[in-house]
């Protein structure tokens, strides 16, 4: 694979990540916990490994996430109907997502649920790290709020919802034609 390709792929990647963000509620709350995780391990002052299994873990999540969304969107798109199957794979794909989360939650509640983390938490925020705190609120609340924002209209979805209405017959066109 040539260097041009490489960054290519890894353009497209990102553009993917953009994209799931963009269409999906549930990705931007799931970046909302893990920005305030971080903000947590970071305010502690505790070791690398705090970091690396809230990374870990916050990374598992994501992915699968991404997946779930792709997934979706996907289905969606092959059809509008009810199908049997397609809803089977939606709830395998979101299976997924919530094995991750059940994860992330274990390993946030073994790192977290400590009262030595909390108090170098606060150690830190009062001491010299006083602008920690307000980290702390304002950034967990712009997440909230970019978490809660409604999702933009896949374009798909957009064009599926057209061609539904451009398909079904408009209410007087049965009774002009004959076909009462």
């Amino acid at each position: 694979m040539g260097i041009k390709k490489f960054f290519g792929a890894v353009r497209d990647a990102w553009h993917g990540i953009c994209d799931a963000v963009e269409l999906g509620r549930n990705i931007r709350i799931e970046l909302l916990a893990a920005a305030w995780a971080l903000l947590l391990v970071w305010t502690s002052g505790y070791g690398k490994w705090y970091y690396i299994a809230v990374l870990g873990v916050c990374a598992l999540v994501l992915s699968a996430e991404c997946m779930n969304t792709a997934v979706e969107k996907l289905c969606d798109r092959v059809t509008a109907e009810r199908d049997e199957l397609i809803h089977k794979v939606k709830d395998m794909a979101a299976g997924a997502v919530l094995i991750c989360a059940v994860v992330a939650l274990c390993v946030g509640l073994f790192l977290f649920v400590d009262l030595d983390f909390w108090k170098a938490v606060l150690h830190n925020i009062g001491d010299n790290k006083g602008w920690a705190a307000v980290a702390l609120v304002v950034i967990p609340l712009g997440a909230f709020v970019m978490a809660f924002l409604p999702p933009k209209a896949d374009k798909s979805e957009v064009e599926n919802s057209e061609e539904k209405s451009e398909e079904s017959p408009e209410n007087g066109e049965d009774k002009e034609n004959g076909d009462n």
